[in-house]
């Protein structure tokens, strides 16, 4: 199942969500939730480019096609994946290493974080606007406004 679009994403549906929860977990929706784990299942790399398993994608070449070959492949960090607020929770902040184990994108290393915890906004909405990349030793926000409109 291709994960690239969900680490891309500032806001999800939250049905996709649900079904995506479903489908992984093998689980049901229960209100009393505090907290939504979203795991990554590690991501398996051919020698020509990652064919299973998680991954996040770069067009390098600007072909407006993400190739096999462009993939990196992401496996989970000490938090087991990403980690979401539900109900009334506040939820918490993931460091480098806690979303996502260590990856090699263009000679550097690289991790998944938050800075403000990824939650509800509404039923159908969540709050990705903390969402970043420590990558090369720079942190490189890739959340947006959750009040964005698709």
């Amino acid at each position: 199942m291709n994960i690239a679009c969900l680490l891309r994403s500032k806001r999800l549906n939250l049905v996709f969500l649900g079904f995506l929860i479903v489908l992984l977990l093998g689980i049901t929706a229960r209100v009393s939730w505090s907290e939504v784990l979203l795991p990554f299942y590690t991501g398996v790399d051919s020698g020509n480019g990652v064919d299973s398993g998680s991954y996040f994608g770069v067009d390098l070449n600007g072909n407006l096609v993400q190739e096999i070959s462009e993939r990196i492949a992401i496996s989970t960090g000490t938090d087991g994946g990403i980690r979401i607020a539900a109900g009334t929770e506040e939820g918490r902040i993931q460091s480098a290493g806690a979303i996502d184990a260590p990856w090699l994108f263009l000679g550097n290393t690289g991790n998944y974080l938050t800075n403000s915890p990824i939650k509800f906004i509404d039923a159908t909405t969540l709050d990705f606007s903390g969402w970043a990349v420590d990558w090369g030793s720079s942190i490189i926000p890739l959340g947006g406004d959750p009040n964005w409109a698709s």
